[in-house]
Parts: C-alpha cells; structure tokens; sequence
C-alpha cells in the first residue's frame, strides 16, 4: 500500500494493443461498507478497464476488500483529502486515454464501460452518467433519489440532463488542468464548466450508474439538509450572488420534480412514487434549508451604514 511518504510510481507503460482502454479510478473515505461492492460492479464490467481505488485517510483498504475476495490496486494516502485531490491523483496514476470515476457508494451498471467507450470512441472528448437509485422500489430511497437527481434520469430530455458523472479522454485533463483540491464539495462542476468552453460534454442516458440511498426517513432529511448546506457553500465560494427567495425556490422545485418524475418514470414505480412524495416535498424543503443554512452563514454582509 503507497502512502504520501513513498509517492508511488508512475505507472509502467502496456504495449497500446493490451492495455485497457478506460481507466476507472473509485474514489474511497472511511473506507466505507460500500466500497466492496462498488468494485466488484467495476471488476465485472464485460470489457478490461485499468482500475485503481484512490483511498484518503485512515483504513487499511487492501484488507477490506481481501475480506470480501477482492484484489484490487490502491493508491492509500494517509491525510483525509478532498475529492478533488483524489481525482488528481487518480488521473495521474493511471495511463488509460480515457479516464472515469466512480464512488464508493455507487455501482457501475452493466455495459457502464462499454457505453462510455462507445461514446469516446465516436468522437466525444466529454461523456456524462445517467443515474438510478439502487432501490427504487423503496419510498424513502425513492424520494432521497428524485429530491437529488431528477435531472439525470435516463429519460431525462438532453436539454435537461444534467452532465455529472463524467468520464474523460486524457488530452482533454491535460488541456484543462487539475481539479480544485480545496473544495469540500462541487468540484465536478467547478471542472466541468471548465471543459464546457472547451467542448461539449456528450449525455449518455445508456451509461447508467447506481446510487445508494438512505433508507432511513430521518437520516435522508439530515443528508439532505447537508447537501444543502454544502451546495450553497459551493455556490457562493464560484461567485453566485443572486438567490431567488426561499418559498419560491421550494415552490418552484417541488412542482417541477414531481411533474418530472411521473414523466420519466415507468408504471413499475407507480405506487412507491404515490407513496414518496409527502417525503420528496419534506427532502426538498431540507436541502433548501441547508441552503439558507450556507447562505445565512457565509454570504458576505452589507456594510452598515
């Protein structure tokens, strides 16, 4: 296992007719109970990618993922870092011409690999996830999932979908540098407004990533309050100046989202949506709180007269 004192090497150079296309670098802190599985979803891919688990912090990750039969390389550093300093050293420590990420609290769908690299291959620079919850039958998995992502449903219209989840041809990180390593959160879309003025970031709604979400009522609203928090941070720290009001902007996106989701939606999630939409309005309200919360602490004060 490398640490920050022994900087590991730089990866040695497979003849181009073997080497894995993508790289798929798993992003790890904890390490979490999830972290297994989300391997496991990247190691059973139906094409060879170059994997690498970028872990931060204290945890001895080889060790747990032995214990659930899995061997895998890891880059360790010691100092808990922000996701952005994980992606750089990811990038860094991997030579595949594209390169991809996942978290740990997430699973690589089938033919996640595939898609991306069909994509790549017929000229995208940029291609963004589509994303699932991992339990869409559960009312409050449901409601923490839409509350969060509505925008990046596979039947999301491309003019809606949001573009995260992105995966990377090399050149294109080169050209546009490092991520931002000082950034608790929304760091991918500090990076990928960057890549926006330098080409377009190509949806992909057949690349689908699964995200795990709270089960528990009460710990998805405290989840969701944080995010909140943590977007208005990110917001503020970017430049952004102008909030419409609170009761608006929670008015505005429960309509919106609920209309969304019985749009892009099957008649399978029928009856868990009827049940979670008393709980998607209470996550919306707790993320707009957050928010506030940011907003309330952090936005810079009028001079007094």
């Amino acid at each position: 296992m490398q640490t920050a004192q022994e900087p590991p090497a730089a990866p040695k150079t497979i003849p181009a007719d073997t080497a894995p296309a993508l790289a798929v670098v798993v992003i790890s802190h904890g390490p979490r109970a999830t972290l297994p599985a989300a391997v496991r979803s990247v190691l059973q891919q139906d094409v060879p990618v170059e994997l690498l688990v970028v872990h931060t912090g204290p945890g001895d990750v080889p060790a747990l993922l032995k214990a659930h039969g899995i061997t895998a390389p890891v880059l360790a550093v010691p100092e808990s870092r922000y996701v952005g300093a994980a992606r750089n050293l990811g990038i860094a420590h991997t030579q595949a011409p594209w390169v991809a990420f996942l978290a740990d609290d997430c699973l690589a769908a089938p033919e996640w690999a595939r898609q991306r690299l069909g994509s790549h291959r017929d000229g995208a620079q940029a291609v963004a996830s589509a994303l699932l919850p991992d339990r869409p039958g559960h009312p409050v998995a449901l409601a923490s999932f839409l509350s969060n992502h509505i925008r990046r449903l596979p039947l999301t219209p491309p003019g809606e979908a949001l573009r995260y989840g992105v995966s990377y041809e090399r050149r294109l990180l080169q050209s546009v540098g490092a991520f931002r390593e000082d950034m608790p959160g929304g760091e991918d879309s500090e990076y990928n407004a960057r890549v926006a003025t330098v080409c377009d970031i190509a949806w992909n709604p057949a690349v689908v990533t699964l995200h795990r979400e709270p089960r528990n009522p009460v710990l998805a609203w405290w989840d969701h309050l944080r995010r909140g928090y943590l977007s208005g941070q990110m917001r503020l720290k970017l430049g952004a100046t102008r909030f419409p009001p609170f009761r608006q902007r929670v008015r505005d996106k429960q309509r919106y989202i609920l209309a969304a989701a019985a749009e892009r939606t099957g008649p399978e999630l029928h009856t868990p949506l009827r049940k979670a939409r008393p709980l998607l309005k209470a996550y919306i309200l707790a993320y707009e709180l957050g928010i506030q919360g940011a907003l309330h602490r952090h936005a810079p004060r009028p001079p007094h007269p």
